[in-house]
């Protein structure tokens, strides 16, 4: 029974094994294939490429697709962990440059000025966002606000109770004594008509 399952367990790996080396070289023939593509070169006036290149060290922070067309090239940078910008849109036409930002989130894109292009191709997310205006997010202002309001509430909710907690015990007491009062008189009249 032991060595069935070694067995069953050893074909099964051996099965997995080969799948594996078959789809890496499956994808290394069609990155072989992308390769001698992208080295093509098209002569047609009307031409259309696009490259997506994978984030380098110096642009963690987004990945960007390049598109070429009609002489115009299109640089999309596409930010992953910002609160503030989803992309930016590079286009180059010839020597001329702009740049539209897009808001994370709902807002309007909003065009740069032509005299900041060049200063801000290679600026960081938020330092774009800043010069293109776009604030950071209001509900973080808000959230802050409304705890430090609920904390207030708590405060002073805590400082009612305890001022109720001490009328209540204070009252509690006066019937106390007033109740042990009433049951010495309940008492002693209970004693005097018992006693001849």
């Amino acid at each position: 029974m032991r060595t069935r399952i070694i067995a069953l367990l050893s074909a099964a790996l051996l099965a997995a094994f080969m799948a594996g080396c078959s789809s890496e070289s499956n994808t290394n023939n069609m990155n072989a294939n992308a390769n001698r593509n992208a080295n093509t070169t098209t002569t047609n006036t009307n031409t259309t490429s696009s490259v997506t290149t994978p984030a380098s060290s110096t642009s963690a922070e987004y990945e960007t697709t390049t598109t070429e067309e009609n002489g115009s090239r299109v640089e999309t940078r596409t930010y992953r962990n910002n609160d503030r910008i989803s992309k930016v849109v590079i286009t180059t036409k010839g020597t001329q440059r702009t740049m539209k930002v897009y808001p994370a989130g709902d807002g309007e894109a909003r065009d740069v000025k032509t005299n900041d292009v060049d200063r801000l191709v290679d600026a960081s997310a938020d330092h774009i966002a800043d010069v293109v205006g776009f604030v950071k997010h209001k509900t973080t202002d808000a959230a802050q606000a409304t705890a430090n309001k609920a904390q207030d509430v708590g405060h002073a909710t805590a400082q009612g109770a305890q001022t109720v907690g001490q009328t209540t015990a204070n009252v509690a007491q006066t019937v106390g004594h007033k109740t042990a009062n009433g049951a010495k008189k309940v008492g002693g009249a209970v004693k005097r008509a018992v006693t001849p």
